[in-house]
């Protein structure tokens, strides 16, 4: 498993063997919702803990603490319980409880939980029952029996029943001492209700984590004064007493309420003995499962969902209504269903079509009423259901930098199948829009192979030249191959065409790094492609009309991927043309051009010789065709680009007949005037498979040739490069250990890269 990163010192201490009842102990974990080690242990944790030999022995609550940071001013597992968790977790000195630090044996009134993950037993360090620190990705097993080994001088049960309306719960505890007790200091016995799963759609905090489980969203009377208890104690002596326990409004689901009891002596902080009253179902109480679409993209005005719902309750359902909300409006196409459902049966319920005029992604939240015997628990009563609707295509182009919290933005769809990690908002961007991002969770995605979806609003471009152009930048944890595709489709999403694909190291931005990536501002690249060319070169449909475009991730367990600045512009007619007359060289600092794109406001005019690469020479007003300039050698050649802009963008339209440099990359040779910007070969030196990677700066042909030391051909192929980055895989597995060259021959020019073979 991925990073558990948490430094500890740690000693000794134990508990004496004075008593003749068999112990439950008390596992405390201080987790957090902005904690990313916590994300990765709590799985592996929740799996020891409920397996049925460790249920015996040991009773959970997991505390949700501000470390490293609160996840919000506003709604959270932690803001909701904030006064209990806080007390719980803080030092004396700042009005907390006091357990001491798991970096510091200290006295046991010092220090406080300084770091999330840790865990408590019985109120001690994990390291009084063996196990290497605090943190619970060293508990295990033994060191779960050693804590239960120790017996207790206390019993204690613990009963619970609901009350007529359901929203509170009666508790009758009764203790008996089976031996001779006294506390060093005040003795409490200490009630928490626990929600046992709670199983958010999105996030509540930064890390990812959207299933908790046994955590602590109310203590009565109260978790710092608990009930009191004498301290000393005869064997016999027994103490019962009663507490009604309201479910506070922001409980997820009373079928999950349960409870945790313990005895704990608040002048060593140990904990004597503890206690556990399980779920009990309600009478009456339909749940809201799940819901989705058979069809996620629909080319109409309609959606036709499905739900699934459970008999949490005792009694059988036999009926129910289903409306579908679209924000706070009530649809008039609601379900009535009739039927038999037993306690604890599931099953999945197709809707009746449900109308909107939703374009592009949307969210309908069903809601469950009318339930037969009515419903004690309408907290669990809604499930959303996500959809893509495209009844029409807007006339738009794209220039999305997340800046906006909302995600996916409006119109945007997302699929995410198996509802595990998936395309997310990070805080964080790349220039001009650095307030947000979209990221792929690749690092927590452990599910192999498994692709989500990320769609942009369908769009009338209305163009004959269209191009997407996005910031990008990825990290590897190791060697893996996560991977970004990029797909079009002009028929309603019925076929999809590759416009861009990468992965793997070829789509690293940064070395591999084992700790969640978050990319600085010099690890993000620019990427592109046409919507009027294939990955493979073939010319598509030149009809932009109707236009979906879609960016797939594919996980392999790596590390994070994040896009930034996506943007998607056209050209209403022609690309601008530089002068056929010079083909874009100037020796006479003299450059003309035509341009039949309606686009401009301005030029932006561009220059570049054999060693500088491309650079701005002036902003020229719109309807400018040709420049004079002075201040340059006039005795080298230079070669020009001319791009229109409006509003402030580029339109990436320029032909650039000619480019020497545009981009300085070690180990290109390149011809003078050559249509090449760079070639890379990856891996270098190859052992199976290689990848070539041209960028060139107009639309050419191209025959590459690898060829050996003896100047023979021994693998020639031809394809049609587009402007911008273009991809090559190649097989060297039949060929012989040695360096070849790699001849790229255009239209435009040529250039030759250097390749090592080794098996």
């Amino acid at each position: 498993m991925k990073k558990q990163l948490l430094t500890a010192v740690f000693g000794i201490a134990a508990l004496a063997a004075v008593s003749q009842t068999p112990r439950l102990s008390l596992y405390e974990e201080f987790t957090g919702e902005t904690c990313p080690p916590c994300a990765a242990t709590n799985p592996g944790l929740d799996a020891l803990l409920a397996q049925p030999t460790n249920t015996t022995k040991i009773a959970v609550i997991k505390w949700q603490v501000p470390i490293p940071s609160a996840p919000t001013t506003t709604w959270s597992l932690y803001q909701t319980n904030k006064v209990e968790i806080d007390w719980r977790y803080r030092p004396v000195s700042a009005g907390g409880y006091g357990y001491p630090s798991s970096n510091a044996a200290g006295t046991q009134t010092a220090g406080y939980v300084n770091s999330a993950p840790q865990g408590r037993i019985d109120g001690q360090h994990q390291w009084a029952f063996g196990a290497t620190s605090d943190h619970p990705a060293n508990l295990n097993n033994n060191v779960i029996s050693t804590a239960q080994s120790y017996t207790s001088a206390f019993s204690i049960t613990m009963d619970r029943a609901w009350d007529a309306t359901a929203s509170s719960v009666n508790l009758t505890i009764s203790i008996l001492a089976t031996a001779d007790f006294s506390a060093t200091g005040n003795l409490v016995f200490r009630t928490v209700m626990v929600e046992r799963d709670i199983n958010f759609a999105t996030q509540p905090g930064t890390n990812g984590e959207k299933d908790f489980h046994n955590v602590v969203i109310k203590s009565f009377p109260n978790i710092q004064n608990g009930t009191p208890l004498t301290a000393n104690w005869t064997t016999g002596n027994t103490y019962s007493f009663t507490l009604n326990c309201p479910v506070p409004s922001y409980a997820r689901d009373k079928a999950q309420i349960a409870f945790v009891g313990f005895i704990q002596d608040d002048g060593n902080r140990k904990v004597a003995q503890a206690v556990r009253a399980e779920r009990d179902p309600l009478p009456n109480d339909i749940k809201a499962v799940s819901a989705s679409v058979p069809e996620y993209m629909s080319c109409a005005n309609e959606i036709y969902p499905e739900i699934t719902v459970k008999n949490n309750g005792s009694t059988t359902i036999t009926d129910f209504t289903v409306t579908p909300y679209f924000g706070a409006v009530a649809s008039p196409d609601i379900t009535v269903w009739t039927g038999n459902l037993a306690p604890d049966a599931s099953m999945s319920i197709p809707l009746n079509a449900i109308s909107t005029s939703v374009m592009g992604g949307g969210t309908c939240i069903l809601n469950i009423t009318a339930v037969s015997g009515t419903d004690g628990n309408t907290s669990n009563n809604q499930t959303p259901v996500n959809f893509y609707l495209i009844p029409t295509y807007t006339a738009m182009t794209v220039s999305e930098g997340f800046v906006a919290t909302a995600f996916p933005p409006a119109k945007w769809g997302m699929v995410n199948a198996n509802g595990g990690a998936s395309w997310s908002r990070a805080a964080a961007g790349y220039a001009p829009t650095t307030a947000g991002s979209a990221k792929y969770d690749f690092f927590s995605n452990s599910v192999k192979g498994d692709a989500d979806e990320l769609i942009l609003p369908p769009m009338d471009l209305a163009g004959d030249q269209a191009i997407l152009t996005w910031d990008l930048a990825y990290a590897q944890y190791g060697s893996e191959n996560d991977s970004l595709k990029v797909y079009m489709s002009n028929d309603c999403g019925n076929s999809w065409n590759l416009l861009w694909a990468d992965g793997g190291s070829n789509m690293a931005t940064r070395t591999p790094i084992t700790s969640a990536f978050t990319p600085a501002a010099s690890q993000w690249v620019g990427k592109s492609a046409s919507l009027n060319t294939a990955f493979d070169g073939a010319p598509l449909n030149p009809n932009l009309s109707s236009v979906l475009v879609k960016f797939v991730a594919r996980s392999d367990y790596g590390n994070n991927l994040y896009l930034d600045n996506i943007n998607i512009k056209t050209s209403v007619n022609a690309p601008i043309d530089l002068a056929a007359a010079n083909d874009g060289i100037s020796l006479e600092n003299h450059v003309t051009w035509s341009d039949n794109s309606n686009y401009e406001d301005s030029y932006n005019l561009y220059y570049s010789s054999d060693v500088t690469p491309y650079a701005l020479l002036a902003t020229l007003p719109a309807n400018t065709t040709t420049y004079d300039h002075t201040g340059l050698d006039e005795l080298t050649t230079y070669c020009y680009k001319a791009v229109a802009v409006k509003a402030g963008v580029e339109s990436d339209f320029s032909n650039q007949d000619c480019a020497d440099t545009p981009e300085l990359i070690t180990g290109i040779n390149a011809v003078k005037g050559s249509n090449i910007a760079y070639i890379g070969l990856y891996p270098n030196p190859a052992h199976n498979d290689m990848t070539l990677k041209i960028s060139v700066l107009g639309n050419s042909t191209a025959a590459v040739s690898v060829i050996n030391v003896l100047g023979q051909i021994v693998y020639k192929t031809e394809t049609g490069l587009n402007v911008g980055e273009n991809t090559i895989s190649l097989s060297v597995a039949q060929l012989p250990e040695g360096v070849y060259n790699v001849v790229i021959n255009t239209d435009k020019g040529t250039a030759v890269k250097k390749l090592s073979v080794v098996h």
